[in-house]
């Protein structure tokens, strides 16, 4: 009886791993959804965000203490963003997201999010996940 072993030459070798990096980078490829920046995507698969809800970077964001600020999103949906400092140092930040429903009823979905200022956070927010870096105004 003849033994065989399954040895690859370099060139077996090289081709095995371009077909991965290949079918990879399909997957990935794959991932990103219509109309998703480049920087939505790169959230996406930084906080494993599911593909049926939409990311939205808000990006560094400056805010005052109890004053809120208004962020349009598109698509009829806005964000309202209201911070507070926490004692331990930490931002509370509570996010409202308000869009007109099919009947013309205004809806709101609400989140609270807890971040470290100028750290870069995600909070899911109805069918959005919406992200930022929070700084607190200084008075």
């Amino acid at each position: 009886m003849k033994k065989t072993h399954a040895f690859l030459f370099p060139s077996e070798i090289a081709t095995a791993m371009v077909a991965a990096f290949l079918v990879g980078s399909f997957a990935v490829g794959c991932s990103k959804k219509s109309g998703e920046t480049a920087q939505d995507a790169k959230l996406r698969q930084q906080f494993s965000v599911p593909a049926n809800i939409v990311v939205k970077d808000l990006g560094a964001v400056e805010l005052s203490p109890h004053t809120p600020r208004h962020f349009d999103l598109g698509g009829g949906k806005d964000c309202v963003a209201t911070s507070s400092v926490r004692p331990d140092g930490t931002l509370q930040v509570d996010l409202a997201i308000i869009s007109k429903a099919a009947n013309g009823a205004t809806e709101k979905q609400q989140s609270r999010l807890i971040c470290k200022p100028g750290t870069q956070s995600a909070i899911s927010v109805g069918d959005l996940m919406i992200s930022m870096t929070p700084t607190v105004k200084a008075d």
